[in-house]
């Protein structure tokens, strides 16, 4: 029998083979079939962009994705990006459209051209001044600063229209503006309350579209603001945060957009971590407690993560854990093998050493007290050797993950150096700077076959009795099950 491959949910895939059925499980930010209106699996392909019509005129349109992208293919800055949800992309029922207003540099006005249409690669389109950037996690629109100039202080202005959607944060009565969640974002939820988009803080990038952070700095150098307008619109503004001002920093020369980022995943994958100076603490900064020169961190916004003990001549130490969160809601049977792959890139010419996936404590909303979420007591997996080659590492996970994947519906874990980090003994940096390191893609590369994911083994009979049963067509010895998309096959 060959291969068959059945779409369970827009993160979830069956592969059933003569021997075995298995359930690949993949990140919320990473689903590999998109709902059309129908309600009905397809695959996703983020490189297909179509020339089509609107009511507000020609378009291109990106609408075999997790999320539909239309922009103007004219200079009109009004409602020249529109964003529709999963099973909306047609009907238009619920929408996220913005308008560019005006953009101020170092108190000068720019002239932000939104005319060109090129393609730069299959996920980025140049409008002008203007770079969108649609994968299967979010849409980011990259707004790009005059070449020669550093920035010390930007204003770009932005009106947000709705359809049938809102916004879920708190408004200030008095002035209208919106108050930002924990993590600095704003929340778009339709009007049943159900979980649409995340507008999140600015992220900076360089030319490479790679993320732009100091993290030795205890304050952001990006802020923005969410305003209700008396037309029920809403004015949205990227600028400087209020420390970035206050301590009369420049942005790094490296940054060359001014990105702005909408989410549509309700969970992340990313990494956190923690550095002490010469008189901090090993185990204070693996427990992430009080010590001298530091302050945890977290990323959401880079597309690799770091494992990392390290420690310097010099005294500092370093400690860094890359977290995933997997949707297992479709595994409902306790499976009998498992693995976690992850796909390592090249060492960075630190020193070989070993790395384990432990259980995550964290909520499911990545926030910078996460760095101890990690659940030592709780392995996952057995221990690996990283190796000194690029490539999928494979975690053979165990009988307690197969318990929580079972019982779960977000399976979240965290991926650690173990002899230093785990087992708490402080690297020996006498002579020698010691830095134990793994590099690894995050869901950011989904498509690109070197995203993560966990594939399981599962009973064939209890599974697709208890997850299809719906669906199932006739029995006979298990000989032939029908999807709920209606696809047939053998077993």
């Amino acid at each position: 029998m060959s291969e068959v491959v059945v779409p369970l949910k827009p993160s979830q895939v069956m592969i059933v083979k003569e021997d075995k059925t298995l359930i690949r499980c993949y990140g919320h930010q990473n689903p590999q079939y998109y709902y059309d209106e129908n309600y009905d699996l397809n695959p996703i392909n983020v490189s297909i962009v179509e020339s089509s019509s609107s009511s507000i005129g020609g378009i291109y349109l990106r609408n075999k994705n997790i999320i539909s992208v239309g922009h103007r293919n004219s200079s009109e800055t009004y409602k020249y990006l529109g964003l529709r949800p999963s099973q909306n992309q047609t009907s238009g029922s619920e929408q996220l459209e913005w308008s560019l207003n005006s953009a101020e540099i170092n108190g000068s006005n720019i002239n932000l051209s939104l005319g060109q249409n090129e393609e730069i690669d299959a996920v980025t389109r140049k409008l002008g001044n203007v770079h969108i950037v649609s994968n299967r996690q979010r849409t980011s629109q990259l707004v790009e600063i005059p070449s020669s100039t550093t920035v010390t202080d930007f204003s770009i202005t932005f009106t947000i229209h709705l359809t049938g959607l809102r916004i879920a944060n708190t408004i200030n009565s008095e002035t209208g503006f919106y108050e930002q969640d924990s993590r600095g974002r704003y929340r778009i939820e339709n009007e049943h309350g159900d979980f649409r988009f995340w507008i999140v803080r600015p992220i900076l990038m360089d030319d490479n579209y790679d993320w732009v952070y100091d993290e030795t700095k205890d304050y952001w150098l990006t802020d923005h603001s969410l305003k209700l307008n008396s037309d029920g619109t809403y004015e949205y503004i990227k600028k400087p945060s209020p420390d970035m001002l206050f301590n009369s920093v420049s942005l790094p020369a490296s940054v060359k957009f001014i990105d702005s980022t909408t989410i549509y995943s309700e969970s992340e994958d990313f990494y956190a971590g923690d550095f002490r100076n010469s008189g901090g603490n090993w185990a204070d900064l693996r427990n992430d407690t009080s010590s001298p020169g530091g302050g945890a961190y977290m990323n959401t916004g880079t597309t690799t993560g770091q494992a990392l003990a390290h420690k310097k001549t010099n005294g500092f130490k370093y400690i860094r854990r890359v977290y995933f969160h997997f949707d297992t809601s479709a595994v409902t049977n306790t499976p009998t093998a498992g693995t976690l792959k992850v796909y390592a890139t090249d060492t960075d010419s630190s020193t070989n050493s070993d790395f384990v996936v432990c259980k995550s404590t964290d909520d499911g909303s990545p926030a910078e007290d996460d760095m101890d979420a990690i659940d030592f007591s709780v392995a996952y997996s057995d221990v690996i050797t990283r190796g000194n080659s690029a490539g999928y590492k494979t975690f053979t996970l165990n009988s307690t993950a197969f318990s929580d994947i079972a019982s779960l519906s977000l399976f979240k874990c965290g991926v650690c150096e173990e002899p230093h980090d785990k087992d708490n003994d402080e690297p020996d940096a006498s002579s020698t700077e010691q830095k134990f390191l793994m590099t690894i893609r995050m869901s950011d590369y989904t498509g690109t076959g070197s995203d993560p994911y966990i594939e399981i083994t599962v009973p064939v009979f209890c599974f697709l009795v208890g997850i299809l049963s719906s669906g199932i067509s006739s029995v006979s010895g298990i000989t032939s099950i029908a999807s709920r998309s209606g696809i047939e096959f053998d077993l």
